[in-house]
């Protein structure tokens, strides 16, 4: 009888101990609770010290817990801020006042559901932006061997429509060519012909109007500001109109 009860408090106790393991797991994994009302997605904006939201244009969810932003600010400027669920709440993780665009990676860092955003001013007439995956050429010579990397260049062209504001999402083509090429650089960081990070595979983008003449896909602020507090995001370069290869 004595083995038997000290058997039960054993259980109870390993019960209450995964318990106080995965409930916390749980947490973090539930549904998110229904976004902010404008109010109150203004409010936390403001408390990044960052940007005084004037307008909301649009709240876009890229999946349950990521959510884009655009607006405008009190003094003019277009903007967004990237919305995540944190430890059981909504938090802004990005903010900024410039509107350019940016590659937000909400699946933990890496390159699959990755997406470009913007808030472009439409006083620069832009009609599209042209989105490139690029590395540049290579050719390297040494330790009784010559190497020579060829260059990558892919592009998409993303019409603006109506919005100043858009997303779009790197496909998966891009995606298997990412994970391609960062294979090959694990392989060779030990070598003496491995990449640095201007031969390195990146992302840039150019802006055009209706006419096809290149504009500067960039919003001209004297004045603009940032902050992130975790959100995975990656630089998108800004090409200019001789950038790249031309066919």
């Amino acid at each position: 009888m004595k083995y038997k009860w000290l058997w039960s408090l054993l259980v109870v106790a390993m019960i209450t101990i995964c318990l106080f393991i995965f409930l916390p797991l749980n947490e973090n994994q539930s549904t998110p609770s229904s976004l902010p009302n404008e109010n109150n997605l203004k409010k936390m904006i403001l408390d990044t010290g960052e940007v005084n939201v004037n307008t909301i244009f649009e709240q876009i969810a890229l999946d349950e817990k990521h959510v884009f932003i655009p607006h405008l600010s009190s003094d003019n400027q277009y903007g967004y801020s990237l919305l995540e669920w944190v430890d059981n709440k909504w938090e802004v993780t990005y903010v900024t006042s410039s509107g350019e665009p940016l590659l937000w990676k909400i699946n933990g860092g890496s390159q699959s559901d990755s997406y470009f955003l913007w808030n472009l001013e439409t006083k620069y007439n832009i009609d599209y932006l042209t989105f490139y995956m690029i590395k540049h050429r290579n050719f390297r010579s040494g330790w009784g061997g010559e190497f020579y990397e060829p260059a990558i260049q892919i592009e998409n062209n993303v019409s603006l429509g109506a919005k100043p504001y858009g997303i779009y999402k790197v496909s998966d083509e891009w995606q298997r060519i990412w994970k391609a090429t960062q294979i090959k650089v694990e392989e060779q960081e030990e070598d003496l012909f491995s990449f640095n990070n201007e031969e390195a595979l990146h992302y840039g983008v150019k802006g055009y109007d209706k006419e096809n003449n290149y504009v500067d896909p960039y919003n001209y602020y004297e004045n603009i500001s940032s902050f992130n507090s975790g959100a995975k995001t990656e630089h998108v370069s800004i090409l200019d109109e001789w950038d790249g290869e031309q066919w």
